[in-house]
């Protein structure tokens, strides 16, 4: 629900690399006065994990990529996948604090103390199992309102609230495919 996901391999010529990308990303979220947290990974989890823990990384997709996400707090899973809250207990309760400590622990006991999930979760981090994700869908209707402070008395007020319900409304038009610039 904190994360937005994007999928940019097919777009990085065009942007310059996933430097500039990145760079371009940052200029216009503190344009609008985000504060983000922004992370690259050949995965979408390892991306959410790295702009959780490490923000700032950027990981390509190279051999031995997956080593990255060692360091990471093992809490991180948790995250993910909340039916992983007793595993992720037992784990600190023996001293599994990092990815890469839980990834030396023998697969089969983990699994019989119902450290599946917690090793599918891993697998989908790592890109060894599929992990797609639904598209985003706009709504299917725009509602918009902008609550003036004080009454108005001169047109200029009323167009920059006018500007910015408009600005709304061609997002979600653009987002849906109508056909507006």
């Amino acid at each position: 629900p904190d994360t937005v996901l994007l999928e940019v391999g097919s777009c990085l010529r065009l942007f310059g690399g996933l430097d500039a990308l990145c760079e371009r990303i940052s200029g216009t979220a503190g344009a609008l006065g985000l504060d983000i947290a922004l992370a690259a990974a050949p995965t979408p989890l390892a991306a959410r994990w790295l702009a959780q823990a490490a923000p700032g990384r950027r990981l390509a997709h190279r051999p031995g990529w997956a080593a990255a996400l060692d360091a990471l707090p093992v809490t991180l899973i948790g995250d993910t996948d909340t039916r992983s809250a007793t595993i992720l207990q037992l784990l600190e309760d023996v001293g599994i604090r990092r990815i890469g400590e839980l990834d030396a622990l023998p697969r089969d006991g983990l699994a019989r103390r119902d450290g599946a999930m917690v090793l599918e979760t891993l697998a989908k981090a790592r890109g060894q199992r599929p992990d797609p994700r639904p598209w985003h869908r706009p709504p299917e209707q725009h509602a918009a309102r902008l609550v003036l402070p004080a009454p108005v008395e001169h047109t200029d007020t009323l167009l920059f609230a006018a500007r910015r319900l408009l600005a709304g409304l061609c997002a979600w038009l653009a987002a849906r495919h109508a056909a507006v610039d």
